[in-house]
């Protein structure tokens, strides 16, 4: 079990030596928060791409078995629609966020290779670590219990105080996905088209 909360505990060291050296340059703690922020989009995927090996030890087999395409067409569909629906979830959450707290603005991705660490590298790689390792490690306890502590894990992953309460809510739904369809396929692309509108929102505040 304690193997689940290694990235969160990976990426707290991490984003604490960022912040370190941040606020060190600015000495402005808010600035130093956003510049972790910003980079959080391309190191927290790529911590747990380097994490993988210690995941694939333990439980024996690569994760990409979890991505089954046995129906493509019914867990494309349900992907697309779930992703649209946590997508706008998604712009609404933000939009409020933007209003109560513009600082949060500045800290948005906004480049092209942003956007591919959010819709390609993120996505793939979070659903096989949380959903698919993480529901193996977490089930043992009753499937409600796996559901709720991936979820948790998730959302303490992503080391963002915004986005705490909705990163728990969408691993709640992206689990349910998974438990639904049989394979990572749907909430990959649900977490991709989530992320899609998401980076979107951000875009908007280059103009």
């Amino acid at each position: 079990m304690e193997l689940l909360f290694l990235p969160v505990l990976v990426a707290l060291l991490t984003g604490s030596v960022a912040y370190g050296i941040a606020y060190s340059r600015t000495r402005n703690r808010l600035v130093a928060g956003l510049v972790v922020h910003r980079n959080a989009c391309w190191y927290t995927p790529l911590l747990l791409i380097l994490m993988w090996p210690v995941f694939n030890m333990r439980m024996g087999h690569s994760g990409v078995d979890y991505i089954q395409f046995n129906n493509v067409a019914h867990d494309l569909f349900y992907g697309l629609l779930v992703g649209a629906l946590l997508g706008y979830a998604t712009l609404s959450f933000a939009n409020w966020i933007g209003r109560r707290y513009p600082g949060y603005t500045g800290s948005m991705q906004r480049s092209f290779s942003d956007m591919i660490g959010l819709l390609l590298i993120a996505p793939v790689i979070e659903e096989i670590i949380f959903r698919g390792y993480g529901y193996d490690l977490s089930s043992t306890l009753g499937m409600t219990a796996g559901v709720l502590i991936t979820s948790m894990a998730f959302a303490l992953w992503h080391m963002n105080p915004y986005l705490t309460v909705p990163a728990f809510l969408f691993g709640l739904v992206a689990s349910g996905l998974y438990l639904y369809t049989q394979s990572l396929f749907a909430p990959i692309v649900a977490h991709a088209v989530s992320n899609f509108a998401y980076w979107r929102w951000s875009e908007s505040y280059r103009s």
